[in-house]
């Protein structure tokens, strides 16, 4: 049975949850970060705007042959992403062994990425060169060298979840003037555009701190843009982070008293904002 919160009590379910208290909600949290350019790109370590294709099996390769078992890089890896599992795609991982200058291929087939990080590492304990992921002749996710983190902000929700947005953080670097932007587009449309759902204006050497409650519904994707305005270089450094709060279907949280409001207008998505 689903426990019952007054509409007051807001941050307690929420805290429950981070402490594993409710059955069928768990916590996701993505972290991204990217010198972003006068041009708009996703924030993350792809650069550029990430093309989606078909579900397939991925392939991962290093620029370097120390990224491999028993070598002085990165020796295997986690990746994180949506499923096909009997055709209903579900949020799943996969460990794979790196091979250095030998792509090696996954033995799930997935239809996104959303996180890539090293399990074990050698000397260096880091990624001694570029370790892409390619997924359907698309770049779907890179460590660059040095770091042990893919940095991304795309997300898509499951087909047999509901996903809410509780947390944002946004930090920039010094002489950053930029426009961030939250997009979401349903997943299961063909051709569907993706539909700005937030917009965050941000200026030199700032932090801000947002706590939301944004429903998400199932099938949508999620995807943070950037681009910035003024920078003499033509660049600055910004990173965002969020959580989600991921509730399965077989569950459920009453709230006693649900708020109105028609969420961002995104054309039948159902994204509302709960308790601002």
């Amino acid at each position: 049975m689903s426990k019952v919160y007054a509409e007051g009590n807001q941050r307690n379910l929420i805290q429950d949850i981070y402490e594993g208290e409710l059955d069928g909600h768990d916590i996701f949290s993505q972290v991204a970060k990217v010198d972003i350019l006068t041009a708009l790109q996703d924030v993350g370590s792809d650069g550029g705007i990430r093309a989606y294709g078909a579900t397939a099996t991925l392939s991962i390769v290093s620029t370097s042959a120390n990224d491999a078992n028993a070598g002085t890089g990165v020796q295997s890896v986690r990746v994180v992403g949506l499923v096909d599992n009997a055709g209903t795609l579900e949020q799943s991982f996969e460990d794979i062994i790196l091979n250095g200058l030998t792509p090696v291929v996954s033995t799930k087939t997935f239809s996104r990425i959303f996180q890539l990080f090293a399990l074990k590492a050698g000397a260096t304990g880091a990624a001694v060169g570029d370790i892409v992921i390619t997924l359907s002749a698309n770049q779907s996710g890179k460590i660059q060298a040095g770091q042990t983190t893919a940095f991304s902000s795309h997300y898509t929700t499951p087909d047999d979840v509901v996903a809410y947005l509780t947390k944002l953080e946004i930090t920039t670097g010094f002489e950053c003037n930029s426009q961030i932007e939250m997009l979401t587009r349903d997943n299961q449309t063909a051709d569907a555009a993706f539909v700005v759902a937030g917009s965050w204006a941000v200026n030199d050497d700032s932090q801000n701190s947002k706590d939301f409650f944004i429903r998400i519904p199932n099938k949508t994707d999620i995807v943070f843009r950037a681009v910035n305005n003024t920078a003499p270089a033509g660049q600055a450094a910004i990173s965002i982070n969020y959580d989600l709060i991921i509730v399965s279907y077989a569950e459920s949280i009453a709230i006693q008293t649900p708020p109105p409001g028609q969420g961002f207008g995104l054309g039948g998505f159902g994204i509302t904002p709960f308790g601002l």
